[in-house]
């Protein structure tokens, strides 16, 4: 009797273990489907980043206009580098279909190491959208 009793054991073992393992690639299958019926409703879609491109090309023309002046070593080297800056990003927009107006006006450079500033307006437009911000940029 304790012969067919430790048998017995072992098959029922087995067993278990093979239920474990068809238990587990059920509860696997499962999650794969539920997780394609939800997974087209978590898809971020990003194409507005894409067709609003305008509004980081403005803030980037923005920062880098301030990177430029404040960059330089003199007072006439900031003129002349917002001046080549103004020209850069003018023809950089019109090669990515947008009109960009960059103007600015400043103090004058009364000495080397005075203070001057720059009043910059600047205007993006493009087929939808129109973006305008005016704002100061000191050197040094």
């Amino acid at each position: 009797m304790k012969l067919h009793m430790h048998s017995s054991l072992k098959f029922l073992r087995s067993r278990k273990g093979q239920f474990f393992v068809l238990s587990a690639v059920a509860i696997v299958t499962v999650l794969v489907y539920i997780n394609r019926l939800v997974q087209p409703f978590s898809i971020i879609d990003t194409s507005q980043v894409v067709l609003g491109n305008e509004i980081f090309l403005f803030n980037d023309v923005k920062e880098k206009a301030f990177v430029s002046v404040q960059g330089a070593q003199t007072c006439n080297d900031a003129l002349f580098d917002l001046q080549e800056y103004q020209n850069f990003v003018q023809q950089f927009a019109i090669q990515k279909g947008y009109l960009l107006s960059f103007s600015f006006t400043n103090t004058g450079c009364p000495t080397q190491n005075s203070l001057i500033t720059f009043n910059v307006n600047q205007t993006l437009v493009s087929s939808s959208k129109v973006l305008q911000s005016i704002y100061t940029i000191s050197w040094p």
